[in-house]
């Protein structure tokens, strides 16, 4: 029997932009799996060597795994699936005072937007306010995701 995902761990998994790395919900286990895609690339090609370190053994054995029981394996997306400029809009909206509103949606014109967001932000008192929108509409996204895939969640 399939084990849950924590959902958390899902939508965090979400948010972390690494380009080298890949993960998985491991539908069996409820985990997340974290790989380079480097270890994936030669678990696929080469033939098994001596890796000198255990982490290099283990993490092996998990690339061999994810390619041998693919259907085991669901990619998680990556930020790029999530529209954050989008929420930054939402998010402006959602506010109740105008100069709020005004300043952040003249950060976010233009080039630099996402720096400029991040600043005013800061600067406006409302950082902790747009942490948490942000986190549960990652949580949303990764609930989305794990029912559109079948996957089992806990939250």
């Amino acid at each position: 029997m399939n084990k849950p995902v924590d959902l958390l761990e899902v939508a965090e998994a979400i948010d972390v932009d690494a380009d080298e790395l890949h993960q998985f919900v491991n539908r069996k286990t409820g985990e997340v799996e974290v790989i380079n895609e480097d270890a994936l690339r030669k678990a696929d090609w080469e033939k098994p060597h001596d890796e000198v370190n255990e982490w290099q053994k283990e993490e092996r054995a998990l690339a061999e795994d994810i390619i041998e029981n693919e259907d085991d394996y669901e990619p998680i997306p990556d930020s790029y699936a999530i529209n954050d400029y989008r929420l930054m809009e939402i998010f402006i909206d959602s506010l109740t005072d105008e100069k709020k509103q005004a300043t952040l949606a003249q950060a976010i014109r233009g080039k630099g937007a996402f720096r400029r967001f991040k600043d005013r932000i800061i600067d406006l008192g409302v950082a902790d306010d747009w942490y948490e929108f942000k986190d549960k509409e990652y949580l949303a996204f990764a609930r989305q995701w794990c029912e559109e895939k079948d996957i089992q969640y806990r939250e």
